[in-house]
């Protein structure tokens, strides 16, 4: 099955450099998913990959549209999917790469039928905010539609301004046109993300910025000046600047302004990315890692998928038994899959999984070791350590010599997925049953 990778990350993370590192080893082209570098005219400021970057591997959506356009998600969505239909004429894997969730989403998910944009009610809403009349946009938006005003971010002009648009449009509430509905692909998706300690990442952006200063961002957003009104301008990187060119700021304040819109923006791309849970997380620098997770999430996929073909929910049982068998348990990626191809909830198959004895021979070894690790978290090392003591009726301690897994007085917990082991003083437990598991649950 065809296989769209889907690279996320906060800007300055670095995706770009492990990106192609990545398109190389699978011979895939580059979509950016990036809102503002699709903008012709906005080289610098959106930080465009190098030539040498650009020449490595085949890239699209990169400066492919003029600032004075008006570009959705909505459209972005339907466009890269048609790509995307054309790339795997040619292509068994595609990536796609950038830190604009809304627009990823709206490939990977698809989004709501909203009614289009009215560019006069726009342009004169896009007038109250460059009138500081943003408070009392967001307070109209709360009267309107409490449930989006209570969702939105707030400081994104734009989204609240589209949130109106609609409303005054319409009538009724902006929140009434987001079902939330997923859209069903017909291609395989891998999500990845790259991620830094967050004082690593906030340097990078400090120094991103003085190199983007030395590069000629001041002279690109001068030139970029008399379209200042435009949607593609009402962006971090250009805004701070038109306010120094009004007279607003000095030069100085206007680089510390990038810098700490930068860095809060880099911020709520990583809330945006980790509130599904959907994405694996890697540092930068670990390409054989995201190589080797990559390869063995595509063979698992392809597995699932021949799994589920032409089956429907009552055979969920037999599904699940055939993953259990090639793999020696289900890993959260397997049952994410299996619900949505049988359009099961995934809660159901958790339950299964870790509550029927009858399911697999192993006694759900997986399960167990992720729902002690769920405990340990919940409750406290200590605690489970002496429940599960006083089920097994023999004193805890000890950790296994592979590092398997462990569960000590210290609270020291891990698991390892294909062979959930607990050490007993010097005894090794490696069929944990459900049964114990339920008891423990009981006691808890």
């Amino acid at each position: 099955m065809k296989c769209l990778v889907v690279l996320v990350g906060a800007t300055g993370v670095g995706k770009s450099d492990l990106s192609i590192e990545l398109a190389k080893r699978f011979s895939a082209p580059i979509i950016s998913s990036d809102s503002r570098q699709i903008y012709k005219q906005m080289r610098i400021g959106t930080a465009v990959p190098s030539e040498e970057q650009l020449s490595a591997v085949t890239h699209y959506f990169i400066q492919t549209h003029d600032a004075t356009e008006l570009y959705t998600a909505g459209s972005y969505g339907r466009d890269v999917l048609t790509l995307i239909d054309k790339l795997f004429l040619t292509n068994d894997t595609v990536m796609l790469v950038g830190g604009s969730g809304l627009y990823i989403d709206a490939v990977c998910d698809g989004m709501d039928d909203i009614p289009s944009s009215n560019l006069e009610l726009r342009d004169l809403l896009n007038a109250r905010v460059a009138a500081g009349e943003l408070p009392i946009m967001l307070e109209e938006l709360k009267q309107k539609d409490e449930i989006y005003y209570n969702e939105v971010d707030k400081s994104n002009a734009k989204r609240v301004i589209r949130a109106l648009e609609v409303i005054i449009e319409t009538g009724l509430p902006f929140s009434s046109f987001r079902s939330g509905d997923k859209k069903k692909r017909d291609f395989n998706i891998i999500k990845i993300g790259v991620n830094r300690p967050r004082e690593e990442l906030y340097q990078r952006i400090n120094q991103r910025v003085d190199i983007m200063m030395e590069e000629g961002l001041l002279e690109e957003a001068t030139s970029l000046y008399p379209l200042r009104e435009h949607n593609a301008l009402q962006t971090v990187g250009y805004r701070e600047f038109f306010d120094y060119i009004d007279g607003k700021t000095t030069l100085d304040e206007a680089v510390e302004l990038l810098k700490r819109n930068t860095r809060r923006y880099a911020k709520r791309q990583t809330t945006w990315f980790k509130r599904g849970g959907d994405i694996s997380w890697f540092a930068p620098d670990g390409i054989e890692r995201v190589v080797d997770f990559v390869g063995l999430r595509m063979a698992e996929d392809e597995f699932v998928i021949s799994a589920c073909a032409d089956k429907s929910e009552d055979m969920l049982f037999d599904i699940l038994g055939a993953v259990q068998l090639k793999y020696g348990f289900i890993s959260q990626n397997a049952s994410r899959k299996i619900s949505s191809l049988l359009g099961v909830e995934l809660r159901q198959i958790e339950d299964i999984i870790t509550y029927n004895d009858a399911f697999n021979p192993q006694q759900a070894k997986y399960a167990i070791s992720v729902c002690l690790g769920r405990l340990c978290k919940k409750h406290g090392g200590d605690k489970l350590v002496d429940v599960i003591e006083s089920v097994l009726g023999v004193p805890m301690g000890g950790v296994s010599p592979d590092g398997c897994f462990s569960l000590s007085k210290r609270g020291c917990i891990g698991n390892c997925s294909t062979s959930p082991t607990l050490w007993i003083g010097d005894r090794k437990y490696d069929n944990l049953s459900v049964d114990v598991l339920k008891k423990v649950l009981d006691k808890l």
